[in-house]
């Protein structure tokens, strides 16, 4: 095994390794000091970057050392790793939201796409030409680039003003009228050509998902007026009235014609079994007196 063995990290083949830490008293500490690996042991060991503080490509260089020990390491090549860092600058981090997009709309149906271009970056985004800067520059300077895709394809970019430090926003609103129904992707992105270095740009993008159909016709239908109330509208009424009626006419006729015509006949006439009887009063002209004719009596003196 190998006693003791120490771990070296070197920035653009620099002959002076990076400070991996402080002891007690505060002085730097250029290694990372490691001990007892075992045969065919694998062991992870951590070693620090700290002055990532400049922009651009860098090349790190991993160097394993052995120290204090009687073990000779015949093969050096594989003792050394060389890895390429792109360090980007934290001057801007951009963001992008696309709130309140509906799942569903109608065919034709115009959609409203609300994009908000956002910078929490400690610098105002993004350029300006050269010799202007953003406090004397109203038009000149320009913030980030929105781009607006359906389903892949694009459909519009937007060049957004100067977004201010921390808080920076600006809002713009897309139309996009479907004409076709089904499923759309709908994929809105800052910076879509990485053209603005940013320490995290995992944030430049917001989707959505909208399904497009077809409205379907809804016919109204208006009460009909109802009519006023009617005997021929109402046949349960009506036919047994029809039939009584008839029936009616019927005996009526029958009474009339088939038994002497008289519409009475089958009631006895009052008083026809009473022998009529006369008054009995006479009047005599010469005497001008009223008798009774039965008993002679007389009844009124005309004189």
């Amino acid at each position: 095994k190998i006693s003791s063995f120490r771990m070296q990290v070197y920035l653009d083949n620099s002959t002076s390794p990076e400070v991996q830490s402080y002891d007690f008293e505060g002085n730097e500490v250029y290694n990372v000091p490691q001990m007892n690996l075992a045969y065919d042991e694998t062991r992870f060991v951590t070693v620090y970057w700290k002055t990532s503080t400049l922009a651009g490509l860098h090349n790190l260089t991993i160097v394993a050392e052995i120290t204090n020990s009687d073990f000779e390491d015949k093969n050096l090549t594989d003792n050394t790793i060389n890895l390429s860092i792109q360090v980007k600058p934290r001057n801007f981090q951009l963001s992008v939201e696309m709130p309140s997009i509906p799942s569903q709309i109608y065919l034709n149906q115009t959609l409203e796409i609300m994009v908000s271009a956002l910078n929490f970056g400690p610098e105002i985004c993004c350029e300006c030409p050269l010799g202007v800067n953003f406090e004397n520059s109203t038009n000149e300077c320009i913030g980030a680039e929105i781009s607006l895709f359906i389903d892949g394809e694009l459909v519009e970019i937007y060049q957004t003003k100067p977004l201010g430090r921390v808080i920076g926003e600006e809002i713009r609103v897309f139309y996009w009228k479907p004409t076709v129904p089904g499923d759309y992707y709908i994929e809105a992105i800052i910076d879509p050509d990485n053209i603005i270095d940013e320490f995290n740009e995992l944030d430049n993008k917001a989707s959505a998902e909208v399904n497009v159909v077809v409205e379907e016709e809804i016919v109204v239908e208006l009460p009909e007026e109802e009519e006023e109330s009617s005997l021929i509208n109402e046949p349960l009424v009506w036919i047994p009235l029809v039939v009584l009626s008839v029936a009616g006419l019927g005996l009526f006729a029958y009474s009339r014609i088939g038994d002497g015509g008289d519409y009475f006949d089958n009631y006895p006439e009052q008083g026809t079994n009473v022998p009529s009887k006369e008054s009995g009063f006479r009047y005599d002209p010469v005497t001008g007196k009223t008798y009774d004719s039965q008993t002679g009596e007389v009844i009124e003196s005309g004189r």
